[in-house]
């Protein structure tokens, strides 16, 4: 009887986390991104989409949100430091900004060039 309880009272926790985990779904996080740039908030919105492109990367527009909000972000971040460095006020008060998107890397030459060298014709 105890131990029936004990199975009931996890169950119902996890079914009521259910709701919690999917609210943090990719999309969440994109209408998050789109809310914080519409509010001209570049560092939010750039979060929001970096948090977007971690749960769905296959998904281009997260990742193109993520990289179109990075310069405008990293100029409001110096541009806040900036002012609180003219305030003397020298303490971190943000995280530093997340990591550059990483590139593609050729791992053979493209199918029209034999060569990596240019070649005159």
């Amino acid at each position: 009887m105890k131990r029936s309880l004990v199975i009931w009272a996890f169950l119902a926790t996890f079914l009521a986390a259910l709701p919690a985990a999917h609210a943090q779904s990719a999309a969440h996080w994109f209408k998050q991104g789109q809310a914080a740039e519409a509010k001209d908030d570049m560092e939010a919105a750039y979060e929001a989409y970096y948090q977007a492109y971690q749960k769905k990367p296959s998904d281009e527009r997260y990742k193109l949100s993520w990289e179109r909000t990075r310069f405008p972000a990293a100029a409001m971040h110096v541009e806040h430091g900036e002012k609180l460095r003219a305030q003397g006020d020298y303490r971190p008060r943000r995280p530093k900004m997340r990591p550059e998107p990483p590139t593609k890397i050729w791992s053979s030459p493209p199918p029209s060039s034999s060569s990596p060298f240019p070649t005159s014709r």
